[in-house]
């Protein structure tokens, strides 16, 4: 909390007052410290330890050379105590020679790190360092420059849906998988996924050699990302297998992100060691069968009819009294106009029945001599053009 210093009052009012201190500034919340976030800090750091070793291991490797030419020289001079052999009427330079072929193996022994690839170093068989991308230096003979791909290897579990057996034979044909299933848990409830049912579990993994670990990637999978693959998709199938039977089909559902935080967590302690990042966790689906599936969305069916029946009733009620409502309108002004209630209800009577016979004939015109104002005329018209098989209604006699 920030404190505000007030004027110190010189005594018996001499001199003048003493300026106030200047406020204190806010400590900062406590957090991570400046530079970026967590996930930057730590490539910075991994590029900063891989720009170490190259820059140890290619002084360590020119030192070396230095060393091994200089041995060669020295024994070349040594034994024929000049720079030179004479072969007949040739005389070959041997040191020039030297120079080349040594200028000639220290060329060759250079590769290329591509942005996409990571690679460490092996001498005799012994995984010493990791390297960053770029040109490295790894002497032919002695050592090998081990290079791998850095993208995503993704695996779906079990398989691809086409290449899941799902028969009911304890063997699965070649080139296919056996479907992952689990019996999820029961309880009482009106939710059928409250039920103890069996269904298939899909998920989806992700993976990819992690830069910064490459050298423990090599050490335990030998660079080879398809045997770390092999180990996620046990460690995940073992996972389900212990998760989801203590739950419904039901909180497995609403559960589905804390299962894959628990996956993931899980992978991760298997391979993390190994140098393996884990990019991806998680449950895809939950197959339950057909039967199980119609009898979850009859009741929701059911209820979607129901409804559509009452909008339905509800609109025609509506209509009905909108209808009504509009007849009485335009008997009060008919009767209005001419006096006569009786006239006007022989009108509506003659509509409706116009519109009636509309209805059951195919081709029907009805004008009075007077137009509406005729209506014994439409009437009469309108039983005219009525069939013989038109038999009036029962109520209507």
């Amino acid at each position: 909390m920030q404190q505000t210093a007030t004027p110190t009052q010189p005594p018996n009012g001499a001199g003048t007052p003493t300026p106030p201190a200047p406020p204190t500034p806010p400590t900062p919340p406590a957090g991570p410290a400046s530079g970026g976030s967590d996930e930057e800090r730590h490539k910075a750091s991994v590029m900063g330890r891989l720009t170490r070793n190259w820059f140890v291991w290619h002084l360590a490797a020119l030192f070396a050379n230095i060393l091994l030419l200089s041995f060669a020289l020295l024994v070349v001079y040594s034994n024929l105590g000049a720079s030179s052999i004479k072969l007949g009427q040739l005389n070959i330079p041997v040191i020039p020679i030297l120079l080349v072929l040594f200028t000639l193996y220290t060329w060759k022994s250079f590769e290329e790190v591509d942005i996409n690839e990571g690679a460490v170093l092996s001498i005799f068989g012994w995984v010493v360092c990791e390297l960053p991308n770029g040109p490295v230096y790894a002497p032919l003979f002695l050592s090998m420059l081990r290079i791998t791909d850095l993208e995503l290897l993704q695996k779906e579990i079990p398989s691809e849906p086409e290449l899941v057996d799902r028969g009911d034979k304890d063997t699965v044909a070649e080139g296919y998988y056996p479907p992952v299933r689990i019996t999820f848990a029961g309880k009482d409830g009106q939710d059928p996924l409250d039920r103890r049912i069996t269904a298939e579990v899909a998920a989806i993994l992700k993976i990819r050699p992690e830069k910064g670990n490459l050298r423990e990637f090599f050490v335990l999978y030998n660079g080879d990302l398809a045997a770390a693959m092999k180990q996620a998709e046990d460690t995940i199938v073992t996972g389900l297998s212990e998760t989801l039977p203590s739950r419904t089909a039901a909180e497995a559902l609403r559960g589905t992100s804390t299962i894959n935080v628990d996956l993931r967590t899980l992978i991760e302690e298997k391979l993390g060691k190994g140098g393996v990042e884990v990019d991806t966790a998680n449950i895809k689906l939950f197959n339950f069968s057909h039967a199980l599936n119609t009898s979850i969305q009859k009741p929701a069916q059911a209820l979607a009819e129901g409804e559509a029946t009452r909008i339905a009733g509800r609109a025609k009620g509506d209509a009905t009294s909108y209808e009504a409502e509009g007849d009485a309108q335009a008997i009060e002004k008919l009767a209005a106009q001419g006096g006569d209630k009786p006239r006007a209800l022989e009108l509506i009577f003659a509509r409706d029945t116009a519109v009636q016979v509309a209805k059951e004939v195919d081709t029907f015109i009805a004008v009075g001599a007077d137009g509406l104002a005729s209506p014994a005329a439409t009437l009469g018209a309108v039983i005219k053009a009525v069939p013989q098989g038109l038999k009036p209604k029962e109520g209507d006699k």
